[in-house]
């Protein structure tokens, strides 16, 4: 985060005007003016004085405002209302301008915090398509293009068509208590195949394994959790990013574990889920 971040500026921007913004949201329609500081973007979409100086610099001084005791809960108060209102149609509650400023903020916290509800409006106000800019200034600078090109897969036992997202923001399969702030994927077929099989076993039911071929809408990195462990560097070719992974298509000829491994993978995971090990870094 910039050394010159100060949230401040949104705490006195915010007063007197906040009951205001929030009344109008629950009305359905915005009247007045404080887009800038009640759903801030990312610095690099506005370019009028106002935008500039609420812009958020990256994503550590959006966790920081998140974090904030105020604005942090004024944020998510605003969001709730949204997801509160009979209409989901943003151009028509906040005029075209400001319904692209609304998905632009969302796709940014929603990064920085990895929260269900902030995902949540994006797909009840957007129909989960993320803001491209704001994804694209996220990734810019980053040496992800040398990590890997790909292609990439993700197992799950999700549901899922194509030109859907996955996010972060959900219960790890391992530790139920943790929320995971990366979503996870693979260049290996088959390591999203045993993903997908590890995460039907444990689930209770009848969940089948499901693979999905998968686009990263922005940065990534190495999975720490394997990387540079059992075996030097990342030979399972396994990462996780906080930006959302897009659906492009379903893969279904990959390698199913043999009864014998998925009798071994049941035992590991019983382990794991102990608390004799299955230390997550997140």
């Amino acid at each position: 985060m910039s050394e010159t971040s100060d949230l401040e500026r949104f705490v006195a921007a915010q007063d007197q005007v906040y009951p205001r913004a929030l009344d109008e949201i629950r009305r359905g329609a915005k009247r007045s003016h404080w887009m800038w500081f009640v759903f801030p973007q990312l610095a690099g979409l506005g370019r009028s004085a106002m935008a500039q100086r609420y812009a958020i610099a990256d994503l550590d001084e959006a966790q920081a405002y998140l974090a904030h005791p105020l604005l942090g809960a004024r944020y998510l108060e605003c969001v709730e209302a949204l997801q509160d209102l009979e209409v989901s149609d943003p151009v028509a509650v906040f005029g075209a301008v400001d319904a692209a400023k609304l998905r632009s903020s969302l796709t940014l916290f929603e990064l920085a915090g990895g929260l269900s509800l902030i995902g949540a409006a994006l797909a009840r106000w957007f129909g989960g398509a993320r803001d491209e800019k704001t994804l694209e200034l996220l990734g810019s600078g980053d040496s992800t293009d040398v990590l890997d090109e790909g292609p990439f897969f993700h197992g799950t036992i999700a549901d899922l068509r194509v030109g859907d997202f996955l996010a972060a923001g959900h219960r790890s399969n391992y530790r139920p208590e943790v929320v995971m702030n990366h979503i996870y994927f693979t260049a290996l077929v088959d390591g999203a195949g045993l993903a997908a099989e590890i995460a039907a076993e444990l689930i209770e039911g009848d969940a089948a394994p499901r693979v999905y071929a998968v686009d990263p809408t922005g940065a990534f990195e190495n999975d720490p959790n394997v990387t540079d462990k059992k075996f030097p560097g990342n030979p399972t070719r396994s990462y996780r990013s906080r930006a959302p992974l897009k659906v492009i298509g379903e893969i279904t000829d990959w390698t199913r574990l043999t009864p014998n491994a998925l009798e071994l993978w049941r035992e590991r995971l019983r382990v794991l889920r102990s608390n004799e090990g299955g230390e997550i870094i997140n």
